[in-house]
């Protein structure tokens, strides 16, 4: 959803449960936006910016901050740093490697939907 915001665009698939009665709770809305922008260290000029003015990178940091805001027991990855520059796949693959490392199961195709891998270990 490349006019609307950060903050939007990151609560867009929790916002039933950001809501009662059909108003969004803005504060639990922020607390969520901006953890999840320093954790995963978005960088932005608000979080209302629109995320077509990001960076690539960060573009793709917030679709994983979207999903990961679901609390995700699985997190299938579709070529997660294809498209975006060195600095920000070494960000996004290091990021990948932490939500593993912490116990989250992580699948990427490699290239085809038939030669399913899990994320690369460390020692891969």
């Amino acid at each position: 959803m490349p006019e609307l915001s950060l903050r939007d665009n990151l609560t867009l698939v929790c916002l039933p449960a950001l809501t009662k009665r059909g108003v969004v709770d803005v504060v639990k809305q922020r607390e969520i936006v901006d953890g999840f922008i320093e954790s995963l260290g978005i960088k932005l000029r608000s979080p209302d910016q629109p995320i077509r003015e990001l960076s690539g990178g960060n573009q793709q940091k917030v679709l994983l901050a979207r999903w990961l805001a679901t609390y995700p027991y699985l997190l299938l990855l579709d070529e997660p740093t294809r498209g975006i520059d060195l600095g920000a796949k070494a960000d996004v693959a290091k990021i990948v490697r932490e939500l593993r490392d912490s116990g989250l199961a992580c699948c990427s195709p490699h290239r085809s939907w038939r030669n399913w891998r899990p994320w690369p270990t460390a020692r891969s």
